[in-house]
């Protein structure tokens, strides 16, 4: 009997463990507000009044280039899975794949350009940022 309480109670904390470790979706997850992280990441550098304005033209062409879908109906096919042909679903996920990449690449650029802005003391302690999340 007392092994079987012993057991329950381990299980029952471990089932109760994932769940106060889980995020409710929002803001906070990094793919949905990437440029939000991306200035995040910028803040404590001390960035001159000429740097943040030229952040900020940069972060508003990204903006006006890219604008964010108002829902996600442009990731639903047009089609039904189950009486689609293979190559309709071929296409849909060729689609989806360049859609992405072109995003990612957007981002990526941004990342760069921004990066470029920033003094050499600005990026070393970007990077230093960088490694010590990763680590």
């Amino acid at each position: 009997m007392k092994k079987l309480l012993i057991a329950s109670a381990t299980v029952a904390a471990i089932s109760l463990g994932g769940l106060a470790l889980a995020q409710p979706a929002g803001p906070g997850m990094r793919h949905h507000e990437p440029v939000k992280e991306i200035v995040k990441h910028l803040r404590g550098l001390s960035l001159s009044d000429a740097q943040r304005e030229e952040i900020k033209t940069l972060i508003s062409a990204f903006k006006d280039a890219n604008p964010r879908p108002e829902n996600h109906d442009s990731e639903k096919p047009s089609f039904d899975f189950e009486t689609a042909s293979e190559a309709q679903i071929s296409t849909f996920i060729q689609t989806q794949l360049e859609e992405r990449e072109s995003k990612h690449f957007a981002l990526a650029q941004l990342r760069h350009n921004i990066f470029n802005v920033l003094s050499e003391e600005q990026q070393a302690k970007v990077l230093a940022r960088r490694l010590k999340a990763l680590t």
